[in-house]
């Protein structure tokens, strides 16, 4: 099921519509090294993880964020959804929730139908109301990161925008 359309905001700023639909790309990095044991087993050794999330449009403007201070940590409210999948009743999200965007649970059933139900959310942990006969749950929601982020680079001519926007997640 499809979420309803909500707007892209950086830094407070809202990023209008006319300057096209923006798909997100979410790319994790991470502080990840893979050492060899004695025996010469992989280990996969993790310090941090983050995400890069790269912003592509293209519109008959572009999206406006020139009054943004770039030097600063900005607010991202993103538009495109994150899933986690669990057969339990409770987990943790990898990312904050958009304030004014709720998240989601769908009960998936083993002929593949779903069924939404209720979820309780507080900070990242939640809490899935059961469904009988549920194979699994698909937790949706709208992430909200805090980010480094570069002036969004622009290109076009007349009234065709294109511009992209690089975060890093701090």
């Amino acid at each position: 099921m499809s979420q309803p359309e909500y707007p892209l905001v950086l830094g407070g700023v809202v990023v209008p519509v006319l300057s096209g639909p923006a798909p997100v790309a979410y790319e994790p990095v991470g502080g990840k090294t893979g050492v060899r044991m004695h025996g010469g087993k992989l280990v996969q050794m993790t310090h941090w993880e983050r995400m890069t999330i790269v912003i592509n449009g293209a519109g008959w403007m572009g999206p406006g964020l020139e009054s943004l201070d770039f030097s600063q940590d900005l607010e991202l409210l993103c538009t495109k959804d994150r899933r986690l999948n669990t057969t339990a009743l409770t987990c943790t999200l990898t990312s904050d929730v958009r304030p004014d965007v709720p998240a989601w649970c769908d009960a998936i059933f083993a002929d593949h139908s779903h069924h939404r139900t209720p979820i309780v959310v507080v900070g990242r942990e939640v809490t899935i109301t059961p469904v009988a006969g549920a194979v699994f749950y698909s937790v949706g929601w709208l992430p909200r990161f805090m980010v480094q982020a570069s002036r969004p680079s622009e290109s076009g001519s007349g009234r065709d925008n294109e511009w992209q926007i690089v975060c890093e997640e701090v």
